[in-house]
């Protein structure tokens, strides 16, 4: 029996799929190593209005993380629209709230909120440090330590990413940030006219 090219090159095509379906098969066990975690996530708990107090103490602790003047109306709304619309958001503030006040009357016997902002850095630092995220990535966590992570990753950094489209700007010189009208009541006098 004599083989033409074309049917030579097709035995060998079908051998090649055997051989790598063979492959693969073998393989596929070994697929199946388990890759460390990743970052933690926030649940899809539902949305709702934040309290005064939690808004209170989320703004304390912005003025902890930044240690610059702030104007505090929207850092409020900025939490405000994120606890209302983002799912986890709300649980977290909350949950952060807790955690921060509990500490904070352990140590200091006030609500994180009256307390001085030496104190609250203090009571941050597992938030403000970023080696608290990788550490939840990089191996399981305890609760404390993903909860850290979170406050970490949802609030410290927004906070800062904020910070550093707003108000960093009127502390570099300008009066205001990009995206707001500017500058219009400097101008008392028409520019001159070109004859």
């Amino acid at each position: 029996m004599r083989l033409f090219r074309r049917a030579f090159i097709g035995l060998l095509a079908a051998g090649a799929a055997g051989l790598t379906a063979s492959a693969l098969r073998l393989v596929g066990p070994f697929r199946s190593v388990p890759r460390p975690p990743g970052p933690p996530t926030l649940s899809g708990t539902a949305t709702g209005a934040v309290s005064a107090e939690t808004l209170e103490t989320l703004l304390a602790a912005t003025r902890a993380v930044v240690l610059e003047p702030i104007e505090a109306t929207h850092y409020a709304a900025f939490f405000r629209w994120r606890a209302a619309h983002l799912p986890g958001h709300y649980a977290l503030y909350e949950r952060f709230r807790a955690t921060v006040d509990g500490i904070a009357r352990r140590e200091e016997g006030l609500l994180f909120a009256q307390c001085a902002v030496a104190s609250q850095r203090r009571i941050l630092r597992p938030a403000l440090d970023v080696r608290s995220e990788q550490a939840a990535r990089s191996r399981p966590a305890s609760r404390d330590e993903r909860d850290w992570a979170l406050y970490h990753r949802h609030i410290v950094r927004e906070v800062l990413a904020l910070f550093a489209r707003t108000d960093a700007w009127i502390l570099l010189g300008y009066d205001a940030w990009p995206g707001t009208p500017r500058g219009f009541t400097r101008y008392v006098q028409a520019p001159p006219r070109r004859a």
